[in-house]
């Protein structure tokens, strides 16, 4: 095993282990990493034995830091000589640092005890860089500091300045100059301190602005100037005088400097440091709203509202100061926009009717329902800034201002109001398929010509006549037809009709929202009218005419059919129906009612329906049709005949020339066993024509025949009609020959009527 003895620190290094040589000089009195061949030795090697021969390469600055701030040795940097070495040698060499390795030193060395100071081992925090402005008890640096363009060379351990600065040390005193203020209320003292460091600007480290920045060392005070307000301040809690005296802000603090000149290096040191120019934006939307509130208390009832003098302060100077704080902040909750409620103008509203709101609430279009800023207030966006910068829109979305419609209904939604707010809905974007189906369960349509309390339907509920052209009317009566009650028609004008139109309300209903509203209204509909005979028969006529047009959708299409609108047909009551009462002093009258499909008649029997008196549907074409499509069933259908005769029968003459006529006849009646086809006509068919061929030695034409011919096409059978029988009976038999009917060999066979035969 081959091995190299270190005399410095008695060890034997195995040469299999070394990896580095030492091309630093690092000094003697600095540990060097266990892979390191030491200075002393490799310098009896050349570079090029050190890096062909053996392989080896330079150690490299950051290894020997990470040596020192290893947990478990950067206790060593509390020593004296150790530190005051590796921070002189650091110094030396940052341009062999890169910038993640430099910031990583400094942050480590601004929190460890490894500065030599007059009052022992220090952080840097604590540490001073000696200064005629330091006082001698502080714990002043004890080491070789050189100015950062001054030569290193003859001085020991030399440390830049520049480098103290960088991991922490201190120049000036920030608790020294804040007692020097507390004890004096002369504001002098703090402009010197001031000025003083201005003048050091240069000089101050990243710990002493951080120092200044978050300490409470300047004096402050407001407009009042009362004790308590007068002390010391963080400089980001103070403001500078001016920004206090535009605002006649009297508790806001400010630098107790009331004359300090803006374009001054002390104005702008200050500035740097955190005084603020204007107010923080959420301590100024705080007065706004305590200036609104002072204006409300000081005004009458009719006193015109003035605008608050720091709301004027945030428009103005939104751009250069608010606009970033605006948009990363949340601030968008506070309530200090003036407005006026819907719909009213600053011309319409005094002092009391003014309210403050959050940009989110108001829209910039005077509208029925969402409050607007101020006149005022517009002009004064105008004049400085877009005021659509803080989120304020002209208008909503149709979506919002429906949901907010919609939680005021019952408020908001009258005869009269109705007309504005859908008018102005159908100026707003929004209008879509998804829109349009969420409406459609809601019920938000006044309904007109009531005067008692407001009753608000769904789209699907009311109709908007076809034929209106006015601009507005106030009824749903036409042509002297009133159909409120069974088919609500509405009319809030021209705009307001056209956003009805657009979110689904129909000119007419369907047949099968028809036969819905018949079902769901009927009741309520004629029992409003039970006192009024002649409003009662107008209400029959117009339900007559709804129930035409079912009749008609019944014939012409599958509407009706569907399965939710069928099965209500089915089973609801909705048919108008007629049954002539008879009452005891013997006089009739026709009384309706509405009942289910299979409780009404069909009549088909003229003597059953006189004799029964049963409910029957009015005579009007397609009614018997359409209610029998749904249940109703024909009266003859329902009644069971039994026929019996009255009296003392009696044989006369004319019955008995009828049973021999009837004997006579009888073989013929019943039978037609023809020889030969007699017929005049024929008539044969196929899936492209039909042809009906005549007989030509036939010069009349027999209808008879061709009547057959068409019947036993037309049915697909031959049908022996009981017209046939009663001709056989009534007709000549010479006529009965010539229709080809065998009338001789027919009676020849004749069996004998009313005896037994063998």
């Amino acid at each position: 095993m081959v091995s190299f003895h270190d005399p410095v620190v008695h060890l034997d290094i195995q040469f299999r282990t070394v990896q580095c040589y030492d091309a630093l000089n690092i000094p003697l009195t600095l540990r060097i990493p266990p892979n390191t061949l030491p200075r002393d030795i490799s310098a009896m090697l050349s570079k090029e034995q050190l890096e062909k021969q053996l392989s080896l390469v330079p150690l490299k600055l950051n290894a020997l830091i990470k040596l020192y701030f290893d947990a478990r040795t950067v206790h060593l940097l509390q020593d004296r000589y150790i530190s005051t070495c590796l921070l002189s040698f650091i110094s030396t060499h940052l341009s062999q640092l890169s910038p993640e390795e430099w910031n990583e030193v400094k942050t480590t060395l601004s929190q460890t005890v490894c500065i030599s100071t007059t009052k022992g081992m220090q952080i840097p925090s604590k540490s001073f860089i000696p200064s005629e402005l330091l006082s001698s008890e502080l714990p002043i640096v004890q080491l070789n500091i050189i100015a950062d363009q001054q030569s290193s060379e003859n001085v020991e351990n030399p440390v830049s300045t520049y480098f103290l600065k960088q991991i922490g040390c201190r120049t000036v005193n920030i608790d020294a100059v804040g007692r020097d203020q507390a004890v004096s209320n002369n504001s002098g003292i703090l402009q010197t301190f001031i000025q003083d460091l201005v003048k050091q600007r240069n000089n101050l480290s990243e710990a002493d602005f951080k120092e200044l920045k978050t300490k409470a060392s300047l004096i402050g005070t407001t407009l009042a100037g009362t004790e308590k307000t007068k002390r010391k301040y963080i400089p980001r809690e103070l403001h500078f005088p001016s920004v206090a005296i535009v605002l006649e802000w009297t508790t806001l603090p400010s630098i107790d400097w009331p004359d300090i000149d803006p374009r001054s290096p002390e104005y702008s040191f200050l500035k740097e440091i955190g005084v603020q120019e204007v107010p923080n934006l959420e301590k100024l939307l705080e007065r706004i709203i305590q200036e609104h509130h002072e204006e409300i208390q000081k005004q009458n009832t009719n006193g015109k509202y003035n605008i608050p003098r720091a709301f004027r302060f945030f428009v103005e100077n939104f751009s250069e100061h608010y606009n970033k704080s605006w948009k990363t902040g949340s601030l968008g909750q506070y309530k200090f926009l003036p407005s006026h409620p819907p719909e009213k103008t600053s011309n319409e509203i005094n002092a009391n009717d003014v309210i403050l709101l959050a940009t989110n609430e108001i829209f910039t279009v005077v509208n029925p329902l969402f409050p607007s800023p101020l006149t005022d207030v517009i002009e004064l966006f105008q004049k400085h800034v877009d005021i659509a910068l803080l989120g304020i829109k002209d208008n909503p979305s149709l979506p919002q201002a429906f949901n907010t419609m919609m939680k005021k209904a019952t408020e908001l939604l009258t005869e009269q109001t109705a007309s504005k707010i859908f008018a102005y809905m159908n100026e707003l974007d929004g209008l879509n398929n998804t829109f349009i189906a969420n409406v459609s369960q809601f019920n938000f349509i006044p309904l007109q010509g009531h005067s008692n309390d407001t009753i608000l339907m769904k789209p699907s509920q009311v109709f908007i006549r076809s034929d209106v052209t006015s601009s507005k009317t106030t009824t749903t009566e036409t042509n002297g037809i009133d159909t409120r009650g069974l088919i609500d028609y509405v009319d809030f004008g021209v705009a307001a009709n056209t956003f009805l139109s657009r979110v689904g309300v129909r000119n007419d209903p369907t047949p099968s929202a028809l036969a819905e509203l018949l079902i769901d209204r009927q009741v309520a509909y004629f029992k409003s009218a039970e006192n009024d005979k002649d409003l009662l028969n107008s209400r029959i006529n117009v339900y007559i005419d709804c129930l035409k047009k079912l009749a008609v959708a019944a014939v012409c299409s599958n509407e009706l059919q569907q399965n939710l609108v069928s099965k209500r047909l089915r089973t609801n009551a909705w048919c108008l129906g007629f049954q002539t009462i008879v009452d005891k002093n013997g006089v009739s009258e026709q009384h309706f009612k509405i009942v289910n499909p299979n409780k009404i008649y069909l009549d088909d029997n003229s003597v059953y329906s006189k004799y029964f008196q049963p409910l029957l549907p009015p005579l009007q074409q397609g009614f018997p049709k359409l209610y029998e499509q749904f249940g109703a069933q024909w009266l003859s259908g329902c009644i069971q005949e039994k026929k019996k005769h009255k009296g003392t029968p009696v044989t006369s003459q004319r019955a008995t020339q009828l049973q021999k006529l009837i004997e006579n006849r009888f073989p013929i009646l019943f039978v037609d066993n023809k020889p030969q086809s007699t017929t005049s006509c024929i008539l044969e068919h196929d899936k492209s024509k039909v042809t009906l061929y005549l007989r030509q030695d036939v010069v009349s034409l027999d209808y008879h025949h061709i009547t057959r011919e068409l019947v036993q096409f037309a049915f697909n059978k031959s049908v022996e009609y009981p017209c046939e029988i009663r001709d056989k009976l009534e007709l000549p038999l010479e006529m009965l020959e010539q229709r080809g009917i065998p009338v001789a060999r027919l009676l020849s066979t004749a069996p004998t009527i009313g005896r037994k035969t063998k």
